[in-house]
């Protein structure tokens, strides 16, 4: 559920940074302050790395679906065109035959569940 932490993390990193530059205006040439800003740009470095990492397995997993999806619609339907196959994946979400099940209620499920996980924490 990294998706909908992202942004929670991103607004945190930003609010240590601003506070990071109070601090070190307030105490200039503290060790405390260069201490904060290495942390800080660690902290960053570590989120872009994983976001970028996320992205990866993403775009991996929609293409391992989109294979999968493909070869149901072609057990079913064993006539079907690739024009066929890539209007029914790339279109309308209301459009696409039941061929691949709830599909889309699952992933609403996900949605609405990182609501719950920000709730519980």
């Amino acid at each position: 559920y990294l998706g909908c932490i992202s942004p929670q993390v991103r607004s945190q990193l930003k609010a240590m940074d601003g506070a990071n530059k109070l601090f070190a205006k307030k105490n200039p040439g503290a060790s405390e302050a260069r201490i904060r800003t290495n942390m800080h740009a660690t902290l960053t470095r570590k989120f872009v790395d994983l976001m970028a990492e996320y992205q990866e397995v993403q775009t991996r997993y929609k293409s391992k679906y989109r294979e999968r999806v493909e070869r149901q619609y072609r057990i079913v339907k064993p006539t079907v065109t690739q024009d066929e196959i890539d209007a029914a994946l790339d279109g309308d979400p209301s459009n696409q035959p039941e061929i691949w099940g709830d599909m889309g209620r699952r992933t609403a499920s996900r949605r609405g569940r990182c609501g719950e996980i920000w709730g519980d924490m």
